[in-house]
């Protein structure tokens, strides 16, 4: 079943390209956080979530991030891959991680991230429980 599936950036699924943007959003600056366990600002999730494939309609005053689901996936998966990492109060894009998923195929990107999600996923990213 696996040989025959095709895999590209936009499918199966579109955590590629989300992952893509989210990285992107981040950038090579990175962003300040005020969280304790360095999740994304809330000033800047609304803009992020535009920038997903499936963006979603909140009508919550102040959402967090374990609010958006389209985004919090594919912010435990870059944590757990090591791509994104804190410094102190910054969200910073680990540069050897980075060049080494950017070195990857579109394939190897796709099972990096189900090896991730499978293995290494956890919501304590997100201060869950």
């Amino acid at each position: 079943m696996l040989s025959n599936q095709h895999i590209s950036e936009v499918g199966p699924g579109t955590i590629i390209q989300d992952v893509e943007a989210l990285l992107k959003f981040i950038g090579r600056d990175g962003l300040s956080t005020g969280s304790k366990r360095g999740n994304l600002p809330t000033s800047a999730l609304s803009e992020l979530n535009t920038r997903l494939s499936d963006s979603i309609n909140l009508s919550l005053r102040r959402p967090l991030l374990k609010h958006y689901p389209n985004i919090a996936g594919p912010y435990i998966l870059c944590r757990v891959m090591g791509l994104i990492q804190l410094d102190g109060s910054q969200i910073r894009i680990h540069e050897d991680q980075f060049d080494s998923w950017n070195s990857l195929n579109v394939t190897e990107k796709y099972f990096s991230l189900i090896e991730a999600w499978l293995i290494h996923g956890n919501d304590d990213v997100l201060g869950g429980e």
